[in-house]
């Protein structure tokens, strides 16, 4: 079994930085639209983070981690009139890993329908919307290290128009046992083409590295250091780091920097918890600056019990 992660940590890099940058020649573009504003605020250099439900998007494997049972309620406010939503909840089982659930949808206010004869418009009304749905397992395979897996059905709709397909995420996570450093992969979106009429498009495969540490740790401060490198099929290799600082694991200040981005630059975020009976309530804001398009804003809710 430490043979086959080894060989996953390998290859498949090897595989993915051997494709061609093709812009534009992949769809389902929303697949990578983050889901946590826990995680963007860090600049989602959140690969060896991950340890609650919005590890189900940033690597399953960090499922595996969570204590019983976590709920994660996200809210983007996009661009041009653009929203993303995401709910997710997992459960760890006794001695068998831990399962999850999750569906995001992207949506657009109404647009009108315009024609070469009627440019302003024929009165009519039609939206965008694509769906996520899926399944998630994880489980550690030793003490240090786990694996996770995501299996999801994906549609994307355009006024009339629907094409759906499928595609599955792996995840790994690796404690190295040298203070609180770790490691955790991921690769996404690997599934067959979408088919538009006649183009067949793939989805935007990418493959994802991290590596985290807590610098200070111990007493009413705790603060971690994240760095993640993802190499995509459909651009050039990118990165990103961030930080998260605790006080009193109560109140967190965030933030990050993506290098190699289009538009993406700088993000930061903030997060409370409070105990309400034997559950955990948290809530979580991230600003992301796009430069000439603009700014996104995501509020998270989640729940730890």
């Amino acid at each position: 079994m430490r043979k086959a992660v080894l060989a996953i940590f390998v290859l498949v890099p090897c595989i993915l930085y051997a494709q061609y940058e093709r812009p534009g020649s992949t769809s389902g573009q929303f697949l990578k639209i983050g889901v946590s504003a826990r995680a963007i605020g860090m600049g989602e250099a959140f690969t060896a983070v991950a340890n609650d439900a919005s590890s189900i998007f940033y690597n399953p494997a960090g499922l595996a981690r969570i204590e019983v049972r976590d709920i994660l309620l996200t809210h983007t406010k996009w661009f041009a009139s653009i929203n993303y939503d995401f709910a997710g909840i997992a459960h760890k089982l006794p001695r068998a890993g831990a399962v999850a659930i999750f569906f995001g949808t992207l949506y657009t206010d109404a647009m009108e329908v315009r024609t070469p004869l009627r440019p302003e418009g024929t009165g009519e009304l039609f939206y965008a919307t694509d769906y996520v749905a899926g399944i998630s397992y994880a489980r550690f395979l030793t003490d240090r290290a786990a694996l996770g897996l995501n299996f999801k059905y994906i549609r994307l709709n355009l006024m009339d128009y629907a094409v759906d397909t499928w595609a599955a995420d792996l995840g790994t996570f690796f404690q190295t046992g040298w203070r609180s450093a770790r490691f955790g992969m991921r690769m996404a979106n690997f599934g067959p083409h979408i088919k538009f009429i006649t183009e067949p498009y793939s989805l935007p495969i990418s493959f994802t590295l991290g590596v985290a540490m807590e610098i200070i740790e111990g007493g009413p401060h705790t603060l971690t250091l994240g760095v993640m490198g993802i190499k995509p099929t459909d651009a050039a290799e990118r990165a990103s780091v961030g930080v998260e600082y605790w006080f009193q694991d109560m109140f967190a200040l965030r933030g990050g920097y993506k290098i190699g981005y289009d538009a993406e630059s700088w993000s930061f975020g903030v997060g409370f918890k409070t105990r309400m009976g034997k559950a955990t309530a948290k809530i979580d804001y991230a600003y992301s600056e796009f430069g000439f398009l603009t700014q996104a804003h995501r509020i998270s809710m989640g729940f730890a019990f």
